[in-house]
């Protein structure tokens, strides 16, 4: 028996996944590791940049050495890749995407990729496929979904070539559908929308929150003037977005607005611009849809989404709600990190040995942190620390109390959302708590949302669910209404619109933060904390110096839980 590693490293978000004798082995994101958020940035230039530190997490995890490693799948074909020279009708320089430089040099540096691996595995018969980027993301959600048979629609910037594929799956089999090409993408609309308000191509997340204090109806009418929906298709006219380049002359005209800077005020035309690009998306997610619906016979109530459109929460709510499947399916990784999961799992039958996954899809690591070296870390950083036997009673006291806690507990969280074990949490209905944690800790825009953590049981008490239950809901990738009665009770995680990115926590998700909520519950009367992410302008923290040294930054915070340790800043 071999082993397979599933890997992801083209563009950003790398990741490793390793398989073998039917298990899904360990996996791991490299920005955790190199501290760089999504791991690298996306350019020509450091396309042959490998994920390092992830590979010998996952072999260690294994238990193995580089040689013992049988095949290799990438999910990426560089092949496709070429079809992006000569689509761009405008001026482009440098060597950036699209750019014949730019393009000649993903393509040189991509192909070292497989002997420099096989070097350092020291594995000159490592096997190594190409795999397509949108077919990796289909695997990665339908291989860990709970349907034997369902619809896909993976949409993100882009794939090789393609941006948006839909299909449909059946015992573990992938049909395409339909594809959707460059420069038709989602994505890129998010990315490039999210520049020309002031913001850099990855605040996608910082839109969606902004979006919610604007009006849609002018700005969705602007944004068809270039934005045109067909037949299963939408298209996006490239004179005016110009994706690969820096030029917003077109925007300034269709929205009547200049092109807004870091330092300039946020305005409501900026916020109503961020409710038109919410709406679109929305939009175009239900006609795809309804499309894909009509092409399978028979029909199947079930559909898995992927890629990073697929973190739009209020576009997943609103597919689950007004859309034709009555099940639907979003994985925690469905962001291009998650294409190595993919990647790997769709190579596993192939060596005899499919991956059984366990319901419903465990959205973390394989590993977490050894009392050891939690101990090492606080002893190194001189912090006052006491180990408490009964810490989800203490750490519920000290909530109910009003503290905000970093919370570090069991293993990572896979995908980009902090889901309570590398977490700040709060009472969701503390005083001024939402500005204290954008303002104060966070240091961050007044509009961005924070969420709340529910136990299931108690979630239609505090929200409506006008929709099946979605796993989804456990990896807080969908927006619920808070309840007109509750709102009090949970001013803090509750949107300006009345929503909330909403995740559910039972004992079999998630058993340490289950113990945690239940203990609050019982001091409270309230099933609900709040949940953001662990972390400063960086990506979520990952080892015990890493959440000392986040800790120690938040000046504001007073206690950090690391496993069964309690540590206090201050007397």
């Amino acid at each position: 028996m071999g082993y397979i590693l599933g890997l992801n490293s083209v563009y950003h978000e790398s990741s490793v996944c390793l398989v073998g004798a039917g298990k899904l082995i360990a996996y791991a994101e490299e920005e955790r590791f190199n501290r760089v958020k999504h791991g690298k940035f996306s350019s020509p230039a450091n396309t042959d940049l490998l994920p390092y530190q992830s590979i010998d997490y996952c072999l260690r995890v294994g238990g193995i050495s580089g040689p013992e490693i049988t095949k290799v799948g990438f999910s990426f074909v560089p092949n496709k890749r070429l079809q992006n020279l000569g689509v761009d009708h405008y001026p482009l320089s440098g060597t950036g995407y699209g750019t014949e430089t730019g393009e000649q040099l993903l393509q040189q540096k991509i192909r070292e990729l497989p002997a420099k691996l096989a070097k350092y595995l020291n594995n000159p018969n490592l096997v190594w496929e190409w795999l397509d980027h949108h077919l990796c993301h289909a695997v990665s959600a339908v291989a860990v979904s709970p349907y034997a048979e369902s619809a896909i629609i993976v949409i993100d910037g882009i794939a090789e070539f393609e941006t948006t594929y839909l299909g449909y799956a059946k015992d573990g089999i992938i049909h395409p559908i339909k594809l959707i090409s460059y420069p038709n993408s989602i994505g890129f609309l998010w990315e490039k929308i999210s520049k020309f308000l002031g913001y850099t191509k990855y605040d996608a997340g910082k839109i969606m929150g902004l979006g919610a204090y604007g009006e849609d109806q002018q700005s969705y009418a602007q944004f068809r003037q270039f934005v045109t929906f067909g037949p299963g298709e939408f298209q996006i006219d490239n004179n005016i977005l110009r994706i690969r380049s820096d030029e917003v002359g077109p925007l300034e005209e269709v929205f009547g607005l200049k092109l807004r800077t870091a330092s300039d005020p946020i305005l409501l035309a900026h916020a109503n611009i961020a409710a038109g690009l919410q709406r679109i998306t929305e939009e175009v997610i239900l006609h795809l849809s309804e499309f894909l619906y009509l092409q399978i016979d028979p029909p199947t109530p079930n559909i898995c989404l992927s890629g990073g459109v697929a973190l739009n929460c209020q576009a997943n709510a609103r597919l689950a709600q007004h859309g034709p499947f009555k099940n639907v399916f979003i994985p925690p990784h469905c962001h291009d990190a998650g294409t190595s999961i993919g990647a790997a799992l769709y190579l596993a039958p192939q060596d005899g040995y499919p991956v059984q996954i366990e319901q419903p899809f465990s959205p973390f690591w394989k590993t977490g942190w050894e009392d050891a070296e939690i101990e090492s870390a606080l002893q190194t950083a001189s912090l006052r620390y006491e180990r408490v036997a009964e810490i989800h009673q203490a750490t519920a006291k000290l909530l109910a109390q009003g503290e905000i806690i970093a919370y570090c507990h069991g293993a990572a969280e896979i995908g980009p959302r902090a889901l309570g074990n590398r977490s700040l949490l709060a009472a969701a209905d503390g005083f001024m708590i939402k500005e204290i944690l954008n303002f104060k800790v966070k240091r961050r825009e007044f509009f961005r949302p924070l969420a709340p953590v529910i136990l299931r049981e108690y979630l239609t008490d505090y929200f409506e669910l006008p929709f099946n239950f979605s796993p989804a809901l456990y990896y807080m990738l969908m927006t619920l209404k808070v309840r007109p009665e509750k709102l009090n009770k949970i001013t803090g995680v509750t949107h300006i619109d009345g929503t909330a990115r909403v995740q559910v926590v039972d004992e079999t998700i998630n058993p340490n933060l289950f113990r945690l909520l239940t203990a609050y519950y019982e001091q409270t009367g309230i099933p609900v904390l709040l949940n953001t992410s662990f972390n400063h302008q960086e990506p979520i923290v990952h080892t015990p110096p890493d959440a000392i040294h986040t800790f120690n930054a938040l000046s504001t915070l007073n206690y950090l839980v690391m496993n069964n340790y309690l540590v206090q800043k201050r007397g």
